[in-house]
């Protein structure tokens, strides 16, 4: 079970001082706006040690896209392009700034990327609380590729969010934090869509928020990969 404590959305303006400092200089967009996102709510509580799951739809895009385009153009690239393109590389950075991670891990799987780290959370064994993010940033050069490939039926944006889940029913942390208790989720493929949407693929955090804003204890959210995503949470 996970027991839903905190959670935070990060935009591309809550991040324009830190993308302009010069410490941030090597730091992907990505890597910027995990490290807010999860400040944020580390900010709201303190806590001794925790998991982290990194859920992101298209990795590190923008390192990829400077990797490739500057080796197209001028026959050469940075290093940190490529250091910064691996898929894991958001998670190592962010452990490297940011103390008391216990288990740190990445998920890519598009749309559903965030139910992916969910679904990952309550298989783990592990008993300590667990920040996930969800994270995707563009760049401006792919973002109308990307949209004419949906057929403009979504309009993508970068963005992170997070919750901070508590799994150990038997701690005084657990006990003395108000919060929604999920159990369980569901994955159903090749669902209806839903279109006009804003989103960034590993947005799926919003959903969950506002279906339990109308106060819904078991409800389904479309995503707009066409998933179903079937969630059960404690009454």
């Amino acid at each position: 079970m996970l027991k839903l404590i905190s959670s935070q959305i990060v935009s591309m303006n809550d991040i324009e001082e830190e993308i302009l400092d010069r410490k941030n200089r090597k730091k992907s967009t990505n890597m910027i706006l995990c490290e807010k996102v999860i400040g944020q709510i580390l900010e709201e509580i303190t806590l001794s040690e925790y998991d982290l799951i990194i859920c992101t739809g298209e990795g590190e895009l923008g390192q990829t896209y400077s990797f490739f385009s500057s080796l197209a153009s001028k026959d050469h690239a940075r290093p940190i392009f490529f250091q910064n393109s691996l898929h894991n590389s958001t998670l190592g950075s962010v452990s490297l700034q940011i103390p008391n991670i216990h288990l740190g891990i990445s998920a890519s799987n598009g749309f559903i990327s965030y139910e992916t780290g969910i679904e990952m959370a309550l298989a783990s064994s592990s008993t300590k609380p667990v920040i996930i993010v969800g994270i995707d940033a563009y760049p401006k050069e792919l973002l109308e590729v990307k949209e004419r490939i949906y057929g403009n039926e979504i309009k993508l944006k970068s963005g992170a969010c997070g919750a901070l889940f508590l799994k150990d029913s038997t701690s005084e942390l657990f006990k003395s934090h108000k919060g929604r208790v999920l159990t369980d989720i569901c994955f159903n493929t090749h669902c209806e869509a839903p279109t006009s949407r804003e989103v960034f693929p590993a947005n799926g955090l919003e959903d969950i928020l506002r279906k339990l804003s109308q106060n819904h204890t078991n409800f389904t959210v479309n995503r707009p990969g066409g998933d179903s995503i079937v969630y059960s949470f404690e009454s």
